[in-house]
């Protein structure tokens, strides 16, 4: 939650990296399932994808259902992320099954809670209310953390696309300020990223880039791949209007960033930028449909990226 990826894949690779013949089954299933979060946490997908598949083998042969479902919370978001939302959905709800059976109450409105944001990148805002509003009930009798984070962001999510815009500034700033008091670094990314786009899309871009380059800014530090593809993303909505050239290179470059770790963007992303797009293009006129190649692009201080040719 803290960011420090690198360091918990590093020490981890070190256990993993010791004779199977010495470790306990259990101890080398938890390890792997760390390290898929881990890896999924840094955007490194097809890693992740490995681990985690090995550790629920694992989990499987040792009949533990509560690790089980551990670890197919992470797997759903491993799919999730390439663009299997149906996928990914499954996986949440069987995890969310065992934790009931279990009596997981809080794991299981977690669950809950990661099925919602699922269901509102599929088009189904009206299931995605019901489930996040049924987890942020139970989340609320063990005190704020990260599954209040998802929550309340998820809340400010469902209000702006109903265009109730006051909420929807007002929530996701609550996400923000828990995740700052909290020391979650992780729900700090995210919910900058979604007042970011609140912003941009109540036409506010200075406030979006600010918002954006505070996130991205944050991402590269923590080496999240996946969050930094977005923020880009966001960037070249922001500067389609002022800056349709760098608004284009920049998609190009978030483009390159996703496939390099095997993402796609959701729908309703897809649709947001391409609409940006449009803008940037006809500000180019007719040559910016086909934009060079990028060998570096500037989103900040501080911060190069480099992108290939088509």
């Amino acid at each position: 939650m803290r960011g420090h990826y690198s360091e918990g894949r590093a020490r981890l690779a070190e256990l993993l990296a010791l004779p199977e013949s010495g470790s306990a089954p259990d101890v080398r299933a938890s390890a792997l399932t760390s390290a898929g979060h881990l890896a999924y946490c840094e955007g490194d997908l097809k890693v992740a994808q490995v681990l985690l598949e090995e550790s629920l083998g694992l989990w499987d042969a040792l009949g533990s259902d509560e690790r089980r479902a551990a670890s197919l919370q992470t797997f759903g978001n491993v799919v999730r992320f390439p663009g299997d939302l149906p996928g990914a959905r499954s996986l949440f709800e069987e995890a969310s099954v065992i934790n009931h059976r279990l009596g997981h109450r809080m794991r299981e409105a977690v669950n809950v809670a990661i099925m919602a944001q699922v269901l509102f990148e599929e088009g189904d805002v009206v299931r995605a209310e019901a489930l996040n509003d049924q987890s942020f009930a139970a989340l609320q009798r063990a005190g704020a953390g990260w599954g209040t984070i998802l929550t309340l962001c998820m809340v400010g999510r469902v209000a702006a696309a109903r265009g109730d815009d006051a909420t929807a500034r007002k929530r996701l700033e609550e996400s923000l300020e828990l995740g700052r008091k909290l020391g979650i670094t992780r729900g700090v990314v995210w919910s900058l990223y979604f007042l970011a786009q609140h912003a941009l899309a109540q036409g506010d871009a200075r406030r979006a880039r600010t918002t954006f380059a505070e996130s991205l800014r944050l991402a590269r530090q923590t080496g999240d791949h996946l969050a930094t593809a977005h923020c880009i993303e966001g960037f070249a909505g922001a500067l389609a209007v002022t800056q349709p050239g760098r608004a284009i290179r920049l998609a190009e470059a978030a483009r390159v960033l996703r496939e390099a770790v095997g993402s796609i963007s959701f729908p309703a992303d897809r649709e947001r930028l391409d609409r940006w797009l449009e803008v940037a293009a006809r500000g180019l006129g007719e040559t910016a449909t086909n934009p060079p190649g990028v060998r570096g692009v500037d989103v900040g201080p501080g911060h190069r990226l480099c992108a290939r040719r088509r």
